[in-house]
């Protein structure tokens, strides 16, 4: 049902051009790197952006070493800063990158974000 739900706002918005609000959950735009942190920008941040408080958030961060770790994740306005104590240097970071993600990240409407990293490496899939 929810499914059914995003497609049917998006092909109202889309397709038949109806203002049917809030279309779509957050879509990667663009990173910026900072000294400590990555800063992620999003399309479609509908009253804000907002993370369930679940015990992993999906996020994951990493250096120039192409190592992964659980980010931790700042909102700030509509954008999302990310970090982690054990990336001095961060290039990279990923969000429900895994097969098994569930959705933590969505806007203020409740719609969730997509999927989607911000580096152009080679998937590794041993």
């Amino acid at each position: 049902m929810d499914v059914g739900t995003r497609l049917s706002l998006w092909a109202l918005t889309k397709t038949y051009n109806q203002d049917a609000g809030s279309f779509s959950g957050p879509v990667y735009k663009d990173f910026k790197l900072e000294k400590k942190s990555i800063r992620i920008e999003f399309s479609f941040t509908d009253n804000g952006l907002k993370i369930t408080e679940t015990a992993k958030n999906n996020f994951v961060i990493a250096g120039a070493d192409k190592v992964f770790y659980p980010a931790t994740v700042k909102i700030q306005g509509n954008k999302l800063v990310v970090s982690s104590k054990k990336v001095k240097h961060p290039v990279a970071v990923r969000y429900a990158f895994l097969n098994t993600s569930v959705a933590s990240l969505f806007n203020g409407t409740g719609l969730p974000g997509s999927s989607f990293r911000t580096d152009n490496w080679e998937i590794e899939t041993k």
